[in-house]
């Protein structure tokens, strides 16, 4: 059976190169993981550098060290703009952004690898098209903060289209008020099959447990 996974996300500016001063940094996917690089324009790298993660919001995801080239590796662990950011010496900051569907393909090419067929939706109305088309079980990993409808407005149209019952549910959120706005999602969503919240961040290893506990649902789902 192929299992459908749509990711739903919140998008930001396209990641450009950071230039700060003479720092020159930028980063780009790497596989399953986010790779970046830290220098100077005269050629000197930054090396065994903190490089801090954080969401749009500002909450910390995560952090990494540069190695001796001045390279990184990050493994992100939901599908959420990421801001990397080094504080170097002589005041000097570099700060890279990877947007959030940059991110959530990562993530989807993890899925892909176990059989799943995922779509990415970077708005609320981009989610609620895709869910309509859906005729087979599919799991739905809906972020709260999305433009065009966001999570919340979102869920209410999808549990109200005739297929509705067809789909898993896995909110993601984070940041303040965490436990009100899954509260109130879940309230919105009640007449729909969903499962555990997803908060941020969430860590590759729970990412496929969740995605084997899903497989599970989904067949149960379409034998019903």
């Amino acid at each position: 059976m192929i299992r459908a996974l749509i990711l739903s996300l919140a998008l930001t500016l396209p990641a450009l190169p950071a230039l700060a001063h003479n720092v020159i940094s930028s980063v780009f996917p790497a596989g399953s993981d986010i790779e970046g690089e830290i220098g100077f324009s005269n050629g000197e790298m930054a090396t065994e550098q903190l490089v801090e993660v954080f969401d749009e919001a500002g909450t910390k995801l995560g952090e990494t060290l540069t190695d001796g080239d001045g390279f990184f590796l990050y493994t992100p662990t939901a599908p959420v703009t990421h801001v990397f950011r080094a504080n170097l010496w002589a005041g000097h900051v570099a700060e890279m952004t990877m947007p959030a569907d940059e991110v959530a393909a990562i993530l989807g090419r993890v899925a892909e690898r176990r059989g799943w067929k995922v779509h990415v939706c970077a708005t609320g109305r981009a989610l609620c098209e895709a869910a309509a088309t859906l005729t087979a079980p599919a799991l739905l990993v809906v972020d709260v903060n999305m433009p065009e409808g966001n999570g919340i407005d979102a869920i209410e149209k999808i549990a109200r289209m005739p297929n509705s019952r067809r789909f898993r549910v896995r909110f993601l959120t984070g940041g303040p008020d965490v436990s009100a706005v899954a509260a109130r999602m879940i309230a919105n969503a009640r007449d729909m099959n969903c499962g555990v919240n997803l908060y941020k961040p969430v860590s590759m290893a729970t990412f496929n447990e969740v995605l084997t506990r899903e497989e599970d649902e989904l067949a149960r789902l379409a034998e019903s």
